[in-house]
């Protein structure tokens, strides 16, 4: 039987992708047709489309009544060099009911060669001419950190904490029992855990970051971690404006005004109109819209409600000067059609970098939901805000709503993560008795 290493680096080479800029000069003679120039004077346009991009649509603007247009506007495509790109290019006619088609060109990218720039000219209808000026090049920077170490953000951030640390460590230490700490070299990083489940978990790890807090502890610790119910309670204490100097006593005691609330103040008409409006803002963008959406707005609403527009990366501020524990975000990525049992990649989450360190692939915060291509990105999104990562640090309550809807792409119902788990530690209790009943076949008594 093989064995698998779980600790085995597999390294893939990164293969960069290319950027071709279109640059579109202008047009002469154009034309409808005889006919159609004698009913209207076109109002042409310019539409590129390269059905192999990820952002394949582009188009210029239009001139009203313009026979001869001077557009001088480029554009960027970002291409896959394994596959056949083809450039096309169709002349259009602004209406106001229905725009019309007056040709269409193609040109293939393989004829470029990188780092060339060419002048081509394409003909429509015989008449019309239009320049183009296109170019081919590596992308050689891509906006993903592909690496296993840590950002340089957080190693400053560190080397910052540990001089921090040492100064606190021998406060709560006491001279005797502090006097091998000399450097920085010595303090040991220390991290503090909070485990996931809901109201229940933030309000327990509200209390144990509270004891921490005036024993002096928290101020021993190099990160503070959580997933689920303890991210709630992190991302209200970090996005409060007076944290750090005031501490988790006054804010814990803000935290329980907030839950001790009637939960039906979340769905007033003004709030649902809110809601809506935000929902919708975000689809008219071209993100897509999820439940976790509305779960996000309803737990940011609930503990954060008058910061709202806060963001991952506004937490930056927080640890300028390592002055508190950096904060660490989990969630687990899952496949729809797939138990988590058998597919659940960890996703970390934190003030300076989001990503997965099992493929070392790590992108700014800000950068979290944009659309991406080779590792690059083709289209920026405004960045998430907090409560929405809230409901994706809620993942376990995300599998359990999708079980309780039965959400399944087959036709039976399948097992229950308890009857998994208990299919699996059966197998393996059978393949450790297999393994003994061979071993003593092998050596007889």
């Amino acid at each position: 039987m093989s064995v698998i290493d779980p600790y085995q680096h597999i390294v893939v080479e990164h293969q960069y992708s290319h950027i071709f800029t279109v640059t579109v000069r202008k047009a002469t003679n154009v034309t409808k047709g005889a006919i159609g120039d004698m009913l209207d004077t076109p109002d042409p346009y310019v539409e590129l489309f390269i059905p192999s991009a990820p952002d394949c649509r582009k188009r210029t603007k239009h001139f009203n009544n313009n026979v001869n247009p001077v557009w001088n506007e480029t554009f960027e495509f970002i291409l896959d060099p394994n596959q056949e790109n083809i450039l096309e290019v169709t002349l259009m006619d602004a209406n106001y009911v229905m725009d019309e088609t007056l040709g269409t060109s193609t040109f293939p990218i393989s004829s470029l060669k990188l780092g060339e720039k060419k002048e081509v000219q394409l003909t429509f209808n015989d008449v019309t001419e239009m320049t183009l000026e296109l170019s081919l090049e590596v992308c050689s920077s891509t906006d993903l950190r592909f690496s296993m170490a840590l950002c340089d953000e957080e190693k400053k951030f560190r080397q910052q904490r540990k001089d921090n640390i040492m100064h606190s460590m021998k406060s709560f230490l006491g001279e005797e029992d502090s006097k091998n700490l000399t450097t920085s070299r010595d303090v040991p990083v220390i991290a503090v855990l909070g485990s996931g489940g809901g109201f229940r978990a933030m309000v327990g790890f509200a209390g144990v970051m509270k004891a921490l807090y005036e024993s002096g502890i928290l101020d021993c610790a190099t990160y503070i971690a959580g997933l689920s119910g303890s991210t709630w309670y992190m991302s209200t204490l970090y996005s409060h404006p007076d944290f750090p100097e005031k501490g988790p006593k006054e804010i814990n005691q803000e935290l329980m005004n907030s839950v001790s609330h009637n939960p039906l103040l979340l769905l007033t008409p003004q709030k649902v109109k809110r809601y809506i409006e935000a929902l919708w803002n975000k689809k008219s963008s071209g993100q897509p819209v999820t439940f976790t959406d509305i779960f996000g707005m309803l737990i940011g609403e609930t503990l954060i409600h008058n910061r709202m527009d806060t963001t991952l990366s506004n937490m930056k501020e927080k640890v300028s000067n390592a002055q508190c524990a950096l904060p660490l975000f989990t969630c687990l990525h899952v496949k729809p059609d797939v138990s988590e049992l058998m597919f659940a990649d960890w996703v970390e989450f934190s003030p300076y970098e989001i990503g997965m360190a099992k493929y070392g692939t790590f992108m700014s915060p800000d950068l979290f939901g944009s659309k991406f291509f080779m590792g690059t990105v083709v289209k920026k999104y405004r960045e998430n805000p907090l409560h929405f990562l809230m409901g994706v640090w809620g993942s376990a309550f995300s599998i359990l709503f999708n079980r309780v809807l039965g959400v399944s792409n087959s036709q039976n119902k399948g097992p229950t993560m308890e009857e998994e788990l208990e299919n699996i530690r059966l197998k393996h209790l059978v393949s450790n008795d297999s393994s003994d009943s061979e071993d003593e076949s092998q050596h007889p008594k």
